[in-house]
């Protein structure tokens, strides 16, 4: 089974989203995510995978 996270970016107002290169998605527009990794908590692979993406640190935020 995969489980996949990702996070959902705002920041005044507006949603960071990136465009997909693979080939089975290619130019597709989706949240930063990915695969976690086995022993990894959901947070942690969420947060990699967003800097992986995009090069921007996540900082956990309860605010909606």
């Amino acid at each position: 089974m995969k489980v996949i996270a990702g996070c959902v970016i705002r920041k005044d107002n507006k949603i960071l989203m990136v465009k997909e290169a693979k080939k089975q998605f290619y130019g597709q527009w989706s949240y930063p995510a990915g695969k976690v990794e086995e022993y990894e908590k959901i947070t942690e692979g969420a947060i990699r995978e967003t800097l992986e993406e995009t090069g921007c640190q996540v900082v956990r935020s309860n605010k909606l």
